[in-house]
């Protein structure tokens, strides 16, 4: 099936299939303890998930530059999630809710919701990523300098089962903010700002996924989260 999806791209838009016989076949016997989480997708990517399920890039096919940040911020994980083996290198990126995944730049947009196990999946604050990404260029000059920077984005990563438990949506003049509840534990965020998703599992098969949303049509009962909110 991999080749065969593979020779349509050049000149396929991905509106001559039925993706719903490709996708989400076992999202009726799904364990009921498992949560939905969302990745937008373009076209070409959605035909290679159809051809073997969604899988992290392979770190040599990534934009060097890419590579080597994943890499510089895996330097910094603290010991025990490094021993759970969380790392951005090996992810699968999501987000909790699917206004999150959006890119006002891409073209098509294909919403997809993905069914995971909450215990192979964690949150960390995205919007420490964007506040390293000056510090990037600093890699072979005096990074030490700026290692606190680095730690901060580790220290907002929790178990996605404690994210779904413990935080609550608030919207705010400049946008969403997620808000711990009271009874979340000492030590953990008391906001995020822009929560992702790390799937550490190898893969999310094709059962598992199903397309929400294409070209910005998304239905309403498809497009409210669900998993413990």
């Amino acid at each position: 099936m991999g080749e065969r999806y593979h020779n349509l791209l050049p000149a396929f838009t991905g509106t001559s299939i039925d993706w719903n016989g490709v996708f989400g076949a076992g999202f009726a016997n799904v364990n009921k303890r498992w949560v939905s989480v969302y990745r937008e997708v373009a076209i070409d990517e959605l035909i290679r998930i159809a051809s073997g399920g969604l899988r992290a890039a392979p770190p040599e096919l990534l934009v060097p530059e890419i590579r080597e940040e994943m890499e510089l911020l895996d330097r910094f994980r603290p010991s025990s999630l490094a021993r759970l083996g969380v790392s951005r290198v090996n992810a699968i990126y999501a987000t909790p809710t699917p206004e999150l995944s959006r890119n006002q730049q891409r073209r098509e947009r294909i919403m997809l919701e993905l069914k995971i196990d909450p215990a192979a999946a964690f949150v960390g604050d995205a919007d420490f990523v964007t506040c390293l990404v000056p510090f990037m260029g600093v890699y072979r000059y005096g990074l030490e300098r700026h290692q606190e920077v680095f730690r901060k984005y580790w220290q907002s990563v929790i178990p996605l089962k404690d994210f779904f438990k413990y935080y609550e949506r608030l919207e705010a003049v400049e946008g969403f903010r997620w808000v711990a509840r009271m009874g979340a534990p000492r030590g953990y965020p008391r906001v995020f700002f822009i929560p992702e998703v790390l799937i550490m599992s190898p893969s999310v098969s094709t059962g598992h996924i199903r397309i929400v949303q294409h070209d910005g049509q998304m239905a309403p009962e498809e497009g409210r989260p669900s998993g413990g909110h």
